[in-house]
């Protein structure tokens, strides 16, 4: 499945012009970082032509909702100013947070207005205030059709914030339907798969079949600024924590580090392996692949540590073999872009794939 929403043949889920642009620009707003990437089509070839990360201010956003608009409004405009970009074309990946993901059943495929009834007796809001996708998928004997909905006053909060700052925000859709699509993308295949979105004050578990993602799960307090907490014990300067974070061998308290490291890898592996026996169980899923993004991405060795852990194999994406890597940007600076910046890049990649 290329596209969960596709916004041609299915209802779409903010009513903005699609543009028939060739260039675009992904921005993922975390609580902790702001990831930006551009993306050109280019003769046939997709081109990743830019990318930054900058610091999300504190408290401008909360759990994906914009707490602080004006102070969020000149963090953005610092990051953009240094970013250059050529498109004013934005496509945003917005918080798993703000939208409700949900599915039903049914023996034949239900009108437009069925649809709408049912949303209306499911969601805690009235129709007229949300913007709502879905996707009618065919299984065994019954049609599962796939809903997304989010309040009209969150979009239009992030619509008003890029316009604001002279963008046109073509098209917006939540990280986890990005990131699906990205795999597949990049796996040139559709194979059940767990996507393990690592940020800073959480750990998202995305679960999908070979066709559609199926479950979604948080595990909160196991961000790594649990991570972080733990090792400032060990290092009280505040930069050396950082630098630890990036490099834990070149501490010279490694090995006390290494003890933390471990206690905490250890507690997500549990999780992970207890939440992976449940939805197999529940959704008859044989995962065959773990996709490792965002900031715990990068922890050292730890494709291979969950590879022998759970008995499955994990990776991390490895963007340059699917899309071409402009020369201006540091080979170095794709490990952090393959990791930390993938939900940018696949909201980029969006229209292209």
């Amino acid at each position: 499945m290329k596209q969960m929403f596709n916004l041609q043949q299915f209802k779409e889920f903010f009513n903005f012009k699609k543009s028939q642009k060739n260039s675009y620009i992904g921005i993922d707003i975390g609580t902790y970082s702001i990831k930006l990437a551009e993306v050109v089509l280019n003769k046939g070839k997709i081109i990743l032509t830019n990318f930054i990360q900058g610091k999300t201010y504190p408290n401008v956003i909360v759990n994906g909702i914009i707490n602080d608009f004006q102070y969020l409004s000149t963090n953005l405009k610092n990051i953009f100013e240094v970013f250059h970009p050529n498109s004013h074309q934005v496509n945003l990946s917005i918080s798993y947070d703000v939208v409700i993901y949900d599915s039903f059943q049914s023996q034949y495929i239900p009108s437009e207005e069925e649809i709408k009834k049912r949303l209306n007796d499911d969601i805690p809001y009235n129709l007229d205030d949300v913007y709502y996708s879905y996707f009618i998928f065919p299984m065994q004997n019954v049609y599962k059709i796939l809903y997304l909905v989010i309040k009209k006053d969150i979009a239009h909060q992030y619509e008003n914030l890029l316009k604001g700052l002279n963008f046109n925000v073509n098209n917006m859709d939540t990280d986890f339907i990005n990131l699906h699509n990205l795999v597949e993308f990049l796996e040139m295949g559709e194979k059940a798969k767990l996507i393990i979105d690592w940020g800073e004050s959480k750990v998202r578990l995305l679960f999908s079949n070979k066709d559609i993602p199926v479950y979604n799960r948080e595990l909160f307090n196991l961000g790594l600024k649990n991570l972080k907490k733990e090792i400032k014990k060990l290092v009280p300067d505040k930069d050396l924590v950082e630098m630890t974070m990036v490099n834990p061998l070149k501490f010279e308290k490694f090995q006390e580090v290494k003890k933390v490291y471990i206690n905490y890898i250890d507690e997500i592996l549990k999780e992970v392996e207890y939440t992976i026996d449940f939805v197999q169980s529940k959704f008859n899923l044989s995962l065959e692949t773990i996709y490792l993004v965002g900031g715990g991405a990068r922890i050292l060795d730890i494709e291979k540590i969950f590879t022998t852990k759970l008995n499955l194999e994990t990776k991390k994406l490895e963007l340059q073999e699917r899309i071409d890597i402009d020369p201006n940007i540091d080979p170095s600076y794709l490990k952090i872009i393959n990791t930390q910046g993938a939900n940018a890049v696949a909201a980029a990649l969006r229209e292209f794939i």
